[in-house]
């Protein structure tokens, strides 16, 4: 595992440049382990989502390591709970001990050079997110990344009349796989480049997570500023966002990433 040279909470557990379908989630038993005290605490956050329908209480996959083995990445994973999570991650536990929670973060390269971000919260909260990122739900998604990255693709975003998403082979040909980062928020992201056939002026918001969003040019020098400052236009970065960027400069400096457009 390495950490960031930017993001002060950013750890890669993995990198590297992998095609989508060569990137698979392997279920194992859970071994988390909790003391009474915060089970209790867990079955009363339990409560309090189920009994609110706004607020969010999924069946998650939580990360546990990756393994490279015959041409593929496996990623283990065992079933958790959005609310161990939700009551663990602020105590000081090591990963092992950790719920975890796998998730997808979905970096679309729009055809003219333009990254499309969410901006979360509100006021000094202000957070920009990458479009098209989320958790990998247990009971929509299985264990497919693929599911869930389409599902949050049309979930965070709408591109007009184009529906190239609609596509069976659209994600095989074009998402890979360039990291698995773990971020301040205490979740591990499956870190995914996905090129798409649309400009950025074609791009717009979908669903109401994300209330305004911005487009990040993909010139070297807009890239490297937002990785190193951690903000853009003076709105703080997500660390995915953060690990991401990094990334993509390392891809493309060694000429593995080629975009259609560069600014």
């Amino acid at each position: 595992m390495r950490k960031s040279e930017h993001g002060k909470q950013i750890f890669f557990y993995w990198e590297g440049f992998e095609r989508l379908e060569n990137v698979v989630l392997g279920p194992v038993e859970s071994e988390l382990k909790v003391t009474k005290k915060e089970q209790e605490a867990i079955d009363a956050k339990e409560m309090e989502l189920e009994k609110d329908p706004v607020k969010f209480n999924g069946y998650l996959w939580g990360f546990k390591t990756a393994e490279e083995e015959g041409g593929k990445l496996s990623l283990l994973v065992r079933p958790v709970r959005y609310a161990q999570h939700a009551v663990l991650k602020a105590e000081e536990r090591a990963m092992e001990d950790y719920p975890n929670p796998l998730g997808v973060t979905v970096c679309q390269e729009t055809a003219d050079g333009y990254f499309p971000l969410g901006v979360q919260g509100t006021g000094n909260s202000r957070e920009l997110v990458l479009l098209g990122s989320g958790f990998v739900d247990r009971e929509k998604d299985g264990t497919s990344l693929e599911a869930a990255i389409k599902r949050e693709l049309l979930e965070e975003t709408s591109y007009g009349s184009n529906r190239f998403y609609e596509n069976a082979d659209f994600l095989k040909e074009r998402a890979n796989v360039v990291a698995v980062t773990f971020g301040s928020r205490k979740d591990t992201g499956v870190t995914v480049h996905l090129p798409i056939p649309v400009g950025y002026r074609e791009v717009r918001l979908g669903d109401e997570e994300n209330p305004e969003m911005l487009f990040l040019p993909n010139s070297t020098t807009a890239v490297r500023e937002v990785a190193t400052t951690g903000a853009h236009r003076g709105i703080p970065s997500s660390d995915q966002l953060i690990g991401f960027l990094e990334r993509y400069s390392s891809l493309k400096e060694a000429g593995r990433l080629i975009s259609a457009h560069q600014h």
